[in-house]
C-alpha cells in the first residue's frame, strides 16, 4: 500500500469538504475509469465515501474488463485501512 496515495487522498478530501457534501447521496457515472483522472477521481469519491459518509454511488465505465477488476483490487487496499 502507498502511504504517500493515501495522505493525498485524505487531503484532497479533507480541502474538499463542501464538494464531496454537495454530491452526498447521488450517483455520478464516470468514464475512463481505469485512466489516470478516472481512477483518482473514484478514488477520491469511494474515501469521501469513508470518511465523511457521503454515500456517493459510482458509476465507472470501462473498456477492458481486466484491468477494471484490478483497479477495484487495488481501491480495496487503500480503502481498507482507512477503515479501522
Amino acid at each position: 500500500m502507498n502511504r504517500v496515495l493515501q495522505d493525498e487522498l485524505m487531503r484532497t478530501v479533507n480541502s474538499n469538504k463542501d464538494l464531496f457534501t454537495f454530491f452526498s447521496g447521488r450517483t455520478m457515472l464516470i468514464t475512463g475509469a481505469t485512466g489516470l483522472i478516472g481512477s483518482m477521481l473514484i478514488k477520491s469519491i469511494m474515501t469521501a465515501n469513508d470518511v465523511l459518509h457521503t454515500n456517493i454511488r459510482v458509476i465507472g465505465h470501462v473498456r477492458n474488463i481486466e484491468k477494471a477488476e484490478a483497479f477495484l483490487k487495488a481501491l480495496e487496499e487503500i480503502l481498507l485501512p482507512l477503515r479501522r
